[in-house]
């Protein structure tokens, strides 16, 4: 797939009008950007991103933008409009709930799809799950429903995650959640075919005791059939009986939605709160091939990004947990995670949510970038906003020649989300949408620190998964629509400082400053480690060892020189077991943290 998108990009021409920008769309209602996608054929190249609209309305409505490569509208097949779900038999408006998804179709050319949740139909108590077919110009397709069967007590009330299956070409997975009769929260499934809108499974999972409430957030499919047939996995919250929030993971069987023989995986600890917001499928690399997971916890107080690279199964390959480097302390929580494979032939990782009280405003558009490891990489912590609340909610990649140099001006970093009275365009909020070099440099509006890194959190198999009942497919819905404005920001061709490598270039510098210990995996009792480490400056510095629950296990000062340095650190008296360790080193102009694995 990667070979045919290629060649369709050269093709049409389009390897070097690619631009960075920062652009808006919405009207004078309140439309929030919540999630959006590359184009990358059969559809023209661009970007294709659905919110929700809170209006006039008696209704939340769909925003959908689809633009071309630039940001820009310029007329069909790009469109900018906005949806509002009705009944056909009564006229009555329908209400939208969920995070609406948006959906570039690959088996069936030349249309895009939404996937989100309706609620308020006269004849559905049950509330259920739209898929709508859009047409190029944004008219309005066929639209399926599946809705809890009838009489069931059942009421969908979310509608969070999609992925487009791998295993199952022109298959998609949808997930959120419902309530029982018994009124509690439960997360449901659904498999479903792009061009025809079957249903090929839906499932209704009950995660059993001290879970009182689950919510299903967003399902990645499987590279490794770990348990034979094709799988996936499903994250989300769970609500335990102390009414304090676990992050949750359980694997399903793609061919019927079926639990996998495993238990539910559960990260978290007592008196505090984590869920998890993202999967995505990640590749091999130094890793196994697996997952990247993202979201948040307050084990430290207040909310921070939670990010974790995991294998196939359960097993944690890093877990990591960034706070916002302007001002440590306020809350900042991670929506999207994804994983790219750079110029240096490095899978690198990247995620993106907000933080409150950050440079710019209330709240900031925040993204950390990663190295294989999962360390922050300098300057990878990427704030962009204005003086009101500006929120991210997602990211997409375009990488024309992954392990290659990036051409100028194609490659980079899309950051989907909304803005809400930073800049004076429509009124209230807007849909908003930045393209970024991958060292994040867009042209205005932006903010550039050291990622803040703390320690993990380790995930525990506990509660198995059962499935209660199937959903049932419809068609019973129709929409209507009209259009909306768009305005950009900041549009730039080229902009100077702009890199799309594997590290974003440095003055008088030709080697990664990246620090290295060495050998990593090291074995259950050695005794000694090489930390290697390029410093700025000459000076004392400091280097600590912690296991991801905090303990500290060796702390001493080492004299650095400026250049590399090559330290020895003694680790005989440890006693360190087998299991991942967080390496930091503080000192003048120093903040760095690597993982060690020992074995």
């Amino acid at each position: 797939m990667k070979k045919l998108i290629l060649i369709a990009l050269v093709l049409t021409g389009l390897t070097a009008k690619a631009q960075y920008f920062q652009h808006v769309y919405g009207l004078n209602n309140d439309e929030y950007g919540l999630t959006g996608v590359n184009t990358t054929g059969p559809m023209p190249i661009g970007q294709f991103m659905t919110g929700l609209t809170l209006s006039c309305l008696p209704v939340r409505s769909i925003p959908a933008t689809y633009t071309d490569i630039n940001g820009n509208v310029p007329g069909g097949p790009f469109f900018n409009e906005n949806y509002v779900l009705t009944d056909p038999g009564t006229g009555v408006m329908l209400n939208t709930i969920g995070f609406p998804q948006p959906l570039e179709l690959q088996t069936c050319a030349g249309r895009l799809g939404i996937v989100g949740g309706f609620s308020n139909h006269p004849s559905i108590p049950e509330n259920g799950v739209f898929f709508m077919h859009l047409a190029p110009g944004g008219g309005v397709g066929a639209i399926f429903t599946f809705t809890p069967i009838a009489g069931s007590g059942f009421i969908i009330t979310d509608v969070q995650g999609i992925e487009r299956s791998i295993n199952f070409p022109g298959d998609w997975f949808v997930t959120g959640s419902c309530l029982d009769p018994g009124g509690n929260s439960k997360v449901f499934a659904i498999r479903f075919n792009e061009c025809t809108g079957a249903m090929v499974w839906g499932q209704i999972y009950d995660i059993l005791p001290p879970a009182v409430h689950a919510y299903g957030r967003d399902i990645a499919e499987n590279l490794i059939p770990v348990f034979g047939p094709p799988g996936a996995a499903i994250v989300g919250k769970i609500n335990t009986v102390n009414g304090d929030d676990d992050a949750f993971l359980f694997h399903i069987d793609a061919n019927n939605g079926f639990p996998a023989p495993h238990p539910v995986i559960i990260t978290g600890f007592p008196n505090s709160n984590e869920e998890w917001r993202s999967i995505k499928t990640a590749q091999a690399g130094i890793w196994p091939p697996g997952f990247i997971l993202g979201g948040y916890t307050n084990i430290n107080g207040n909310y921070d990004f939670l990010i974790t690279r995991m294998d196939p199964l359960i097993g944690p390959l890093f877990l990591n947990i960034f706070d916002v480097s302007f001002a440590p302390g306020n809350d900042n929580y991670c929506y999207d995670v994804m994983e790219r494979l750079n110029s240096a032939c490095q899978y690198e990782y990247y995620a993106v949510g907000n933080a409150r009280n950050s440079i710019f405003g209330n709240a900031d558009v925040m993204v950390v970038k990663m190295d294989p490891w999962g360390n922050g990489v300098p300057g990878g912590e990427f704030i962009y906003g204005g003086g009101g609340d500006d929120f991210g909610n997602n990211l997409d990649q375009r990488n024309l020649v992954p392990c290659g140099p990036p051409p100028p001006n194609f490659d980079g970093l899309s950051i989907f989300g909304s803005t809400n009275n930073s800049f004076a365009v429509f009124g209230g909020a807007d849909m908003y949408m930045i393209r970024a070099y991958y060292n994040g440099i867009s042209g205005c509006n932006e903010a550039f620190f050291n990622p803040l890194q703390l320690g993990g959190l380790p995930p525990m198999p506990q509660m198995p998964v059962n499935p209660i009942i199937n959903l049932n497919p419809n068609m019973n819905i129709t929409a209507f629509h009209f259009n909306m404005k768009d305005q950009p920001l900041c549009f730039a061709p080229v902009i100077g400082g702009g890199s799309n490598a594997r590290v974003a270039p440095k003055e008088d510098k030709t080697a990664d400053d990246a620090m290295l210990i060495m050998p990593n995996p090291t074995a259950a009792g050695s005794k000694e480690v090489t930390l290697q480490i390029d410093s700025d400056v000459t000076g004392d510095a400091t280097i600590e060892i912690y296991d991801l629950l905090g303990k500290l296990y060796y702390s001493n000062k080492h004299t650095l020189s400026k250049g590399i340095n090559k330290l020895p650190v003694d680790i005989s008296s440890t006693n360190m077991a087998a299991g991942m360790y967080s390496v930091k080193v503080l000192g003048q102009q120093q903040n760095k943290t690597v993982t060690l694995i020992v074995k």
